[in-house]
């Protein structure tokens, strides 16, 4: 066959009589011949589509030759293969976010959705104006007029972007789009109580400033950092200030005694001279809340720290007192005001005598004050019922419990802005390091309790009525001003102080008591409670209730009352003094948590997981480099995985609170190397930044877990 050249073609039109002189077997020719049909068909099939291939591609290049032509009539294949239009670019409506900014003691600030603000979706037409999407956002969070800080016509209102710039009310969204290019737009909602003549030029200056916490004027540095604070541990990195350097800011009448500032502080030994003279100025505006009328900066010969009593006349002349102590160097600090109902400019002037040391050169600051424990308790009584009072605190980290004990031990810390830092730590509380304090309390506390998953306050002969209301204290404060709650206080616990012990009910109690034994021990209870318990079991059960004060097992039949009982006794009875306590100060927070189930949904919102957490994290920069993906890939796959022990910790590291208090937690990169390549967190913006330089997943893993693995976490940034 080879030599005469027949192939299956030929093979598929020879006769029987012509294929037997090849293949002499019946059956043989049969099986050939059907192969070289079957063949044929297949590749009959192959040809069809390739056909039909060049054909689409052939219609593709006539469509794109004779486009825009509208001689002819294409055919019907030709019309079914163009490629589908963009409908996206064509789309007449987008999405928007909507939040709320409230002006109050410390400027704009996000109003959370736990108290009526929140981040809020919708879609407009393209054609929607910046007016309308105002009058829709007062709807939002005035639901007929009202919100939780008062009715619609005690505010003033206006609208800003992302970067708090003022948005003309004429542009719509369309046009925003076009000029923002952003993927999804965010409009925020500005609120400020009463009247105001100048709204526009108001708001525009505020909002300016908001953003960068503190002016940019070289020669005034000390003065910008006492009027306004940048974010605590995290933030910008600013000079290293010396650690006895203190400014004391004191608000006086200038015309007739009024409220007193919360920085207040009376000069002793000290000689006032009016200077008349200024020969150096440089413009500066400074919040409202800071200067309203006069204002004490003190100089103390021993700490370094400067004293000038500043008084607001009428008039063109400027009235500054300078305070002086002998035999020490004069820095004077001049101080200009403008004729008006307030502050609108600053003159500095610096000069130093020949005789003064070199800790009273230009470049010294002017820090705000921190007051220890005992300054706040011993001030507590002028400032109680005062809300826009604030304070500020010194904790020693190593024992965080006693000094906090020692400031809430006043009833009034929870109507003021309490300020925190660490001693020997460089940071600035803007939320940050009050989560890192409250959670380092709890942290402390909870190793004193009874219990396991949910641990029980146990008494303590050292803790009288005082600190144990105190202890209630710091949980409503925590909770209310930052989110800070101890997840591992039992619940049924806290459902006690907060809605009285007769609301608990026995389902709620169980669950809490089988948190509160050990692992083997409840075994053994669930086993019980179920009636499937083992010989083996028992011993354990055993121990179990003569600690409890019973030496013996109860029959079958009782022992779910038996154990209810326990239950009772050890979450509830033994406690109540505690609970008592606590229900004082737990008062403020019924508002917020009104029944069982706003508890039950508190604690579930709080517990985190590893899951939960990766849900939090978002990228500084909508669009990535490779690296910088890669590395977000890493850190997403690193945080799902975590346990809920190591998603605490990843957690505290990001934010100061080991539950979850902040609605995103944004991560930049950075291009560091060797010994400089570490992840860097800063709590009080709840930004992290992570170097993009890592080569491998495991790379990653093995320097996070050798971060989170460490006991000891200093605050070194300001």
């Amino acid at each position: 066959m080879k030599r005469d050249k027949v192939d299956r073609a030929v093979l598929r039109i020879m006769t029987d009589e012509q294929m037997s002189k090849y293949i002499t077997s019946y059956g043989d020719r049969v099986a050939v011949l059907s192969f070289c049909e079957q063949t044929q068909c297949h590749s009959t099939n192959k040809e069809t589509l390739l056909e039909r291939l060049r054909s689409k591609i052939g219609a593709r290049k006539m469509k794109s030759k004779t486009r825009g032509s509208v001689s002819g009539t294409p055919d019907e294949p030709q019309s079914t293969m163009a490629r589908p239009k963009n409908m996206a670019a064509e789309k007449t409506s987008r999405r928007v976010e909507i939040g709320w900014l409230h002006f109050g003691s410390n400027g704009y600030s996000q109003v959370r959705t736990n108290s009526g603000g929140g981040t809020r979706h919708a879609t407009f037409a393209k054609t929607t104006t910046v007016a309308q999407i105002m009058e829709l956002g007062k709807e939002l969070f005035f639901p007929d007029g009202h919100s939780t800080k008062g009715p619609a016509e005690d505010f003033t209102f206006g609208i800003c972007d992302l970067k708090k710039n003022k948005i003309p009310l004429d542009i719509t969204v369309g046009q925003m789009y076009e000029q923002t290019k952003l993927k999804l737009l965010r409009f925020y909602i500005c609120t400020k109580e009463g009247a105001s003549t100048d709204h526009s030029s108001e708001e525009k200056g505020l909002l300016e400033d908001e953003e960068d916490g503190c002016h940019s004027d070289d020669s005034i540095t000390d003065l910008q950092d006492l009027s306004n604070s940048s974010d605590s541990d995290g933030g910008t990195q600013m000079q290293t200030r010396s650690k006895k350097r203190r400014a004391i800011l004191q608000t006086e009448t200038a015309q007739s005694p009024g409220p007193s500032h919360p920085f207040q502080s009376t000069p002793t030994d000290i000689t006032n001279g009016n200077i008349g003279q200024r020969q150096n100025r440089s413009d500066l505006s400074l919040p409202e809340p800071l200067f309203e009328e006069a204002d004490t900066l003190v100089w103390d010969s021993d700490d370094g720290v400067v004293v000038v009593n500043v008084n607001h006349v009428e008039g063109d002349d400027d009235v500054i007192q300078i305070a002086e102590v002998s035999g020490s160097p004069t820095q004077v600090v001049q101080l200009t005001f403008l004729s008006g109902d307030g502050l609108t400019g600053l003159d500095e002037q610096l000069s130093v005598h020949e005789e003064a040391v070199q800790t009273a050169q230009l470049d010294s600051e002017l820090n705000l004050p921190s007051y220890s424990s005992s300054q706040i308790s011993s001030t507590s009584s002028s400032n109680a019922g005062n809300p826009q009072t604030m304070r500020r605190a010194s904790i020693c980290r190593i024992k965080v419990v006693d000094d906090l004990l020692a400031v809430f031990t006043d009833s009034s810390i929870i109507n003021v802005t309490l300020k925190m830092d660490f001693l020997n730590e460089k940071a600035v509380d803007n939320a940050g390091v009050s989560r890192e304090v409250y959670t380092a309390f709890w942290e402390q506390f909870l190793e004193q309790c009874e219990g396991e998953i949910e641990r029980v306050p146990r008494l303590r002969p050292a803790f009288s009525e005082a600190e144990w209301q105190a202890v209630g204290r710091i949980w409503v404060k925590g909770f209310l001003d930052h989110g800070v709650m101890p997840v591992k206080l039992s619940l049924a616990f806290i459902l006690a102080c907060i809605s009285g012990i007769d609301n608990v009910d026995s389902d709620t109690l169980m669950s809490s008591f089988l948190n509160y034994l050990p692992p083997i021990e409840r075994s053994a209870v669930e086993k019980a409670l179920q009636g499937t318990l083992e010989e083996s079991d028992q011993e354990d059960l055993l121990d179990l209730f003569t600690r409890m004060g019973s030496h013996s097992l109860p029959p079958q039949n009782g022992m779910k009352s038996a154990i209810e009982m326990m239950a009772h006794k050890a979450i509830l009875q033994e406690p109540k003094y505690i609970v008592d306590c606590f229900s004082t100060p737990m008062s403020h927070v019924k508002l917020k948590l009104p029944d069982k189930d706003s508890v039950f949904n508190l604690y579930e919102l709080k517990k985190p997981t590893g899951k939960r957490v990766m849900q939090l994290l978002e990228t500084t920069k909508v669009v990535l480099s490779q690296r910088e993906q890669a590395t977000f890939n890493h850190l997403q796959r690193y945080v799902k995985n975590a346990d809920q022990a190591k998603a605490e910790k990843i957690l505290r590291f990001c934010t100061g609170s080991s539950v979850i208090c902040v609605e995103k937690i944004m991560v930049s990169f950075n291009a560091e190397t060797g010994l400089n390549r570490r992840p860097v967190a800063h709590t009080c913006g709840a930004t992290l930044d992570v170097p993009c330089t890592y080569s491998s997943y495991p790379e990653f893993r093995t320097e996070f877990d050798n971060i989170l693995s460490s006991n000891y976490l200093e605050m070194d940034i300001i």
